[in-house]
């Protein structure tokens, strides 16, 4: 992301007319304003890839993934609003209206991208929500589903995961994971896991294979002994 927007910014260096809502003409004092305008443009990228780069490694190092995609998908989008803004008032090119229409879709793709990583953040920072019904355990959430008790075959704990290949149609963020994955050995699995240890293990009489846990494994062994209660 931050090799593409140094290209970006050495495009719009060398071909500034191509800039929407922008337009190379006028006075020589006008034609100067405006590229100055156009360095303040990359250079507000420039700042906002360096936040990127510098902020994403630290967010890496301390595996916080909100803070890594705040600092991945705002700095530059917030610097490109700047710069616009500056250039509104400056009334460079004489089409303001063109002016705040890119610094609103661009504010309304930032706080709709602010709403998605809150979203990711409630998903990421969760826990498993299970209920033990008379009949069948209940798993809630996101690819939340139904197990039988009588369709239970086998029923155990893990230490760890079966090496995952990529998920086919899941969600992962840090020790989370939910919904469907598949194995090195091509194996299809459904993960409901917030942890990186202590897992239960459900396989399904239709040999559908489960892996659940909670945040802190007490708290998984809890829930396998009761799944076990109702076997």
């Amino acid at each position: 992301m931050v090799a593409t927007n140094f290209v970006i910014v050495f495009f719009i260096r060398k071909h500034p007319e191509k800039i929407s809502g922008f337009k190379l003409e006028g006075s020589e004092n006008e034609i100067v304003e405006k590229l100055n305008w156009v360095n303040l443009l990359c250079r507000m990228i420039v700042i906002g890839n360096i936040l990127t780069l510098i902020g994403g490694i630290v967010a890496v190092c301390f595996e916080n993934i909100l803070i890594f995609s705040l600092l991945v998908s705002f700095p530059v989008p917030l610097g490109i609003v700047y710069a616009y803004s500056k250039k509104n008032r400056s009334n460079y090119t004489g089409s303001s209206n063109k002016n705040v229409l890119i610094v609103t879709i661009v504010s309304i793709c930032v706080l709709f991208e602010l709403f998605g990583l809150l979203a990711v953040s409630c998903h990421g920072n969760g826990n498993l929500d299970v209920v033990t019904n008379q009949d069948e355990l209940v798993i809630n959430g996101l690819y939340g589903t139904n197990i039988s008790y009588r369709d239970i075959k086998e029923i155990e704990l893990k230490s760890n995961l079966p090496e995952i290949k990529f998920r086919s149609n899941g969600f992962a963020v840090g020790y989370t994971r939910l919904g469907n994955f598949i194995t090195q050995d091509d194996s299809h699995i459904m993960l409901f896991t917030h942890s990186d240890s202590c897992f239960i293990r459900i396989v399904t009489k239709k040999d559908e294979v489960y892996y659940l846990s909670c945040q802190e494994s007490d708290e998984t062994v809890k829930v396998f002994k009761e799944i076990k209660k109702h076997l």
